[in-house]
């Protein structure tokens, strides 16, 4: 069993009155995360509250249709929660606006997390947060049911590509075995993830695709969402979680980059890699942070500015590797 910080253990017995959030722009692992532990308090008898008020992509709406019980604001509450965030700068704490003032408790696996909590439990080596907070419950001895299991399968389904990363070590499938147990459905889960998408999801898919770019003798792939393409089709730029995927599963390419022109001087930018590279390093350089084989940041600045960026710090590290 990991060992979770007994200070931590301690705050969240202690306190009844509890706001659980994660960072903006929440995926799978934050909200299936922040899902899994607010029923799971709920169920202890703890006052619950979830603030995000981030737009939650479409493939979650059912996660989001769980966490509507928590969605009643705490006007006093005692301990803050936050899960799968790295920098305070990228909390989502909805209508409080800024962090109440209570003690935070930081859980996250990001690397480059700053720790910015009064207590934090930061583990790089977790699959996904959803891991860490299946363990907390567990040390809490609190029990997992059907709401619960299914936010901690999402978790932890999402963050290791459908147990396919390299992070998918044995215990991941034990916890999911226990999950499914407990009432989680993996094919009713598959199904609103993957065989659930939108059409501006899809268009994008193809405006990706069209504009596939290879570099480095095949050792890079980038693909681009303009803002003129969304205005035309009628897509939403940010519609696109995963598309970067497409690129990083080319043979032969040990690293991908989808840029993502949210505005005429706003790029995303979401990176994927395979072996030695680490893209967390390049996104870290702009703000952003992640993990060695998946990172993102977002650089304010023209599209072109932004490839050329990005671009070079690719070439750079692969230069590295090749002269390692």
């Amino acid at each position: 069993m990991v060992n979770v910080p007994e200070q931590i253990l301690s705050a969240i017995k202690t306190y009844n009155s509890i706001v659980i959030t994660s960072h903006i722009e929440p995926d799978g692992d934050s909200l299936g995360s922040v899902l899994g532990l607010a029923r799971a308090l709920s169920k202890a008898g703890k006052n619950i509250f979830v603030p995000l008020n981030s737009n939650i992509p479409e493939k979650y709406s059912f996660l989001a249709e769980m966490l509507i019980p928590y969605r009643e604001l705490l006007p006093n509450p005692e301990l803050a929660v936050v899960i799968d965030c790295s920098s305070p700068d990228r909390i989502d704490w909805g209508v409080y606006g800024s962090p109440p003032s209570v003690p935070i408790v930081n859980i996250d696996h990001h690397v480059g997390n700053i720790m910015f909590g009064d207590m934090n439990w930061v583990d790089e080596n977790a699959a996904a947060c959803g891991e860490m907070i299946y363990y907390l419950i567990k040390k809490l001895g609190l029990e997992l049911d059907e709401i619960s299991a299914t936010g901690l399968f999402t978790a932890i389904l999402t963050d290791t590509g459908r147990f396919s990363f390299i992070n998918t070590k044995p215990n991941i499938f034990r916890i999911a075995a226990e999950l499914q147990e407990a009432g989680a459905d993996p094919k009713k889960i598959g199904e609103a993830l993957y065989c659930n998408y939108s059409p501006s999801y899809l268009k994008n898919v193809g405006i990706a695709l069209c504009n596939l770019k290879i570099l480095s003798d095949g050792k890079v792939a980038f693909m681009v969402l303009d803002h003129k393409n969304a205005q035309e089709l009628g897509t939403r730029v940010n519609d696109s979680e995963g598309i970067v995927d497409f690129a990083i599963a080319i043979k032969g390419v040990e690293v991908a980059a989808l840029f993502k022109e949210v505005d005429d001087d706003k790029v995303k930018v979401s990176l994927r890699s395979r072996g030695a590279i680490d893209v967390s390093r390049i996104a870290q350089l702009f703000g952003g942070g992640g993990h060695k084989n998946a990172a993102g940041c977002t650089i304010y600045g023209s599209l072109k500015s932004a490839k050329e960026t990005i671009l070079r710090e690719i070439e750079r590290d692969l230069k590295k590797k090749s002269f390692a």
